[in-house]
């Protein structure tokens, strides 16, 4: 299985066959080796979000070397993260360095950045408002 470098909101990513084409070379089994939560300046002020961020970081260390995600070729997404898996969809930006994620009863898409380390190395980034969340 390849390792993922993912930064984003709370996602993390797998893949398995090596092409120019990024929809094909993320097609495959991913393991989280690594996250990130990194807050921003507005919630380091938020006793909430320090929470929040708190419990994220015992969920982070749980999750590495053990989380995985599994992109199909057909749009098909299935992640799990220390749980049941959960199915949903996947589908590569115009430009390919997007990954457009979405789960079963939520109506909100997630946009991930992607970049490629190499063939077997991948990093996912999410920004929101409040944090950046880096799964690698």
């Amino acid at each position: 299985m390849k390792k993922l470098i993912y930064s984003m909101g709370f996602i993390a990513l797998f893949g398995m066959i090596s092409c120019s084409n990024p929809s094909k070379k993320i097609q495959g089994n991913w393991i989280v080796q690594d996250a990130k939560l990194t807050l921003s300046e507005a919630s380091k002020n938020d006793s909430n979000m320090l929470m929040i961020a708190g419990m994220m970081e015992g969920i982070i260390q749980q999750m590495k070397g053990k989380a995985t995600i599994e992109f199909g070729k057909e749009g098909k997404m299935t992640r799990i993260f220390g749980g049941q898996p959960e199915v949903g969809t996947w589908k590569m930006s115009d430009n390919g360095k997007q990954l457009i994620s979405g789960m079963p009863g939520s109506p909100k898409k997630d946009t991930t950045n992607v970049e490629f380390k190499d063939d077997d190395n991948m990093s996912l980034t999410t920004h929101s408002k409040e944090a950046d969340f880096v799964l690698v």
